[in-house]
């Protein structure tokens, strides 16, 4: 039988209904129904999250990590998605007002999850065992205690062996690392792993990794939405639901995208970029979810989608130039005496902008997490729970500007492909047209 300590959350409870109910006490009075209905629903939205919430903190404590992980942060995760499907159920299917109660249960759930972080700090600054002790090695905060060499490595401060409270910053690292290994609400679930394979004394790993995995997902998700979306859009003359909006895409990208960048003869290579554009947007999308994992925070899927993005780059320009006039425009147009200088630069930067693609992607994607994670640590190196509003504030602030951020670099990374092989065509239509 799980025993709950519910202290120090009744003492927290009792100031918050002594404040709120100040607060609220005009908009209750004087506001108007639909303000009524929404203040309501946000407290009462607000005290079963906090109570869910500080019930698994309290159920994990003094267990493994991977449990604290799966009950408080992942669980923390799953009620932000079930808060989303009740907010649209009460507008869609019993007619709340949409703003007043979007506002409502979004300052209330700013307030829940500031609860939830300080309910966090209090259990393990005041009643840590060891596996949690506090202060925390700024080298394990940053994951490079295990790389660093021992003439230079932080010990531990908790004045004996074992893990440091640094061991959660570490673990929580892991969600933008590739591993061997994924978080489920379950546990940990093992991943195949298979022996490495020796090809002409090269060394390579083929088993299943975290990003592997969530590569082949988001695949078979477009794979999936594809198949759906133009069986049904070549029975129904007018497009709907799902239909409509990958419409809508695909008519975007030929407008603003394609045509623009490459003209009318760019409409064959459609197929390419809007299956690279919905390929990336699905994996960043992936890393929000709960128990996910961002596969473009890896720096090996983002060079495999510039590598494919450089091919197709060159195949364009050859297929419009001719390979003659290809390997022509490597001298940049410029005495013969001078090749020696400029083909090098010309090469290096058929490679330069690739190279760009693929470390833009990367360092974007991976950001995000790691300043979610910075603010949100915070609260664990000042050691006090005042700071929690302000660290879940940013850190709500930057989610919000992640789920942006997901669709903005699959776009840029598009519109970016589309312009380096409009580029070439272009140059030899205009090498064509000086012939003429």
């Amino acid at each position: 039988m799980m025993k709950i300590d519910w202290s120090f959350p009744r003492r927290v409870f009792i100031t918050l209904v002594i404040v709120g109910a100040g607060g609220a006490y005009p908009l209750l009075k004087y506001g108007t129904s639909e303000v009524r209905e929404a203040v309501l629903i946000g407290a009462l939205m607000t005290t079963l999250n906090v109570l869910a919430g500080y019930a698994a903190i309290e159920y994990s404590y003094g267990k493994s990590m991977t449990t604290f992980l799966t009950y408080v942060l992942g669980g923390m995760g799953i009620r932000m998605v079930a808060l989303g499907a009740v907010l649209v159920l009460l507008i869609r299917v019993f007619g709340f007002h949409t703003e007043p109660l979007v506002w409502s249960i979004v300052i209330f759930y700013v307030l829940f999850l500031a609860l939830e972080i300080s309910f966090i700090q209090k259990k393990f600054t005041h009643k840590c065992p060891r596996t949690f002790a506090v202060p925390f090695d700024a080298a394990r905060i940053a994951g490079l205690q295990e790389y660093l060499p021992d003439s230079v490595r932080v010990t531990s401060h908790t004045g004996g062996g074992g893990d440091v409270g640094g061991d959660i910053f570490g673990k929580l690292l892991q969600h933008v690392r590739d591993s061997h290994e994924i978080d489920t609400p379950w546990g940990e679930l093992s991943l195949p792993h298979y022996p490495p394979v020796s090809i002409g004394g090269v060394t390579i790993d083929l088993s299943i990794t975290k990003h592997v995995l969530f590569v082949w997902i988001a695949a078979l998700i477009l794979f999936t939405i594809a198949m759906m979306v133009g069986r049904k859009n070549r029975r129904a003359m007018v497009p709907s639901g799902v239909g409509n909006l990958i419409e809508s895409i695909v008519v975007f990208m030929r407008d603003e995208v394609v045509v623009p960048n490459m003209g009318k003869g760019g409409v064959r290579y459609m197929p390419y970029l809007l299956t690279t554009f919905l390929f990336i947007l699905f994996m960043n999308l992936l890393g929000l979810l709960p128990y996910g994992a961002s596969a473009t925070g890896n720096i090996s899927v983002t060079a495999g989608l510039a590598i494919v993005s450089f091919i197709m780059i060159q195949l364009s320009a050859i297929r419009e130039q001719g390979f003659g006039r290809y390997l022509a425009h490597l001298t940049g147009g410029v005495h013969w005496a001078l090749w020696p200088i400029m083909i090098p630069i010309e090469v290096l930067g058929l490679f330069t902008k690739n190279f760009a693609l693929c470390m833009r992607l990367f360092a974007n994607m991976i950001g995000g997490h790691i300043v979610i994670l910075s603010f949100i640590g915070l609260i664990f190196l000042f050691k006090t729970y005042l700071i929690a509003p302000a660290s879940i504030g940013f850190a709500l602030g930057v989610s919000m500007l992640e789920l942006f951020v997901a669709f903005l670099q699959a776009y840029i990374f598009t519109r970016l492909t589309s312009l380096f092989m409009g580029l070439g065509m272009q140059a030899g239509h205009a090498e064509a047209g000086e012939s003429h």
